[in-house]
């Protein structure tokens, strides 16, 4: 049996097998930490002048990596899919349209306030705590869909919603190491809502 010496102690390898092993389960637990911090809480569609709307709630909560990041001026990007999906009975469902919504927060430490820019609408509001601009940041409202003729009135049809933190939105020294750390890997799980005519 072969051995290696670490500080007068002899381990085996097996013993540096299970300890890789421990070592890849934390990290994976990390990662697992990490990867709920985003979390679509409801969503809900309407039909208003043949054009499907959503309205949704996104919860986001920042790692601290992520809020050191903020508060030093990096601004951080969050990106919300929408996939609407024909419904069939014996196949996985049919993706028929794919849209994103950004959304960008920053802060300004002169004026002591945050930023949310929907850089779709490209709108800009400011809030005075994070917790109000994380509320902001995840509230859609009125967001075009799709316009109703290009769904066929006897099929179903289903809305998906998810979110992640866009880490290629981050300057190019620290995407590097984002990629890296999975402390800036925020997303959430696939939300799914019926899209009701």
């Amino acid at each position: 049996m072969r051995y290696w010496k670490n500080r007068n102690k002899r381990v085996s390898g097996a013993q540096t097998g299970l300890i890789w092993l421990c070592l890849l389960a934390l990290s994976m637990a990390a990662a697992e930490a990490t990867a709920d911090t985003i979390t679509v809480r409801n969503a809900s569609t309407r039909l208003a002048d043949k054009l499907y709307l959503v309205n949704a709630d996104i919860d986001v909560s920042l790692t601290h990596t992520a809020l050191e990041a903020l508060e030093n001026g990096v601004a951080l990007t969050v990106v919300i899919n929408f996939e609407i999906r024909r419904v069939r009975q014996f196949l996985w469902n049919e993706l028929v349209a794919e849209l994103e919504g950004k959304r960008r927060l920053s802060f300004h430490p002169l004026s002591n306030q945050y930023l949310v820019d929907d850089l779709n609408a490209g709108a800009t509001s400011t809030f005075r705590s994070l917790r109000e601009a994380l509320q902001a940041l995840g509230q859609v409202r009125d967001f075009p869909l799709i316009d109703a003729y290009l769904l066929e009135q006897d099929e179903r049809y289903v809305l998906q919603l998810g979110a992640y933190l866009d880490i290629e939105s981050l300057p190019t020294p620290l995407r590097v190491l984002a990629y890296l750390n999975p402390d800036w890997h925020l997303s959430s799980e696939w939300y799914e809502y019926p899209l009701k005519r």
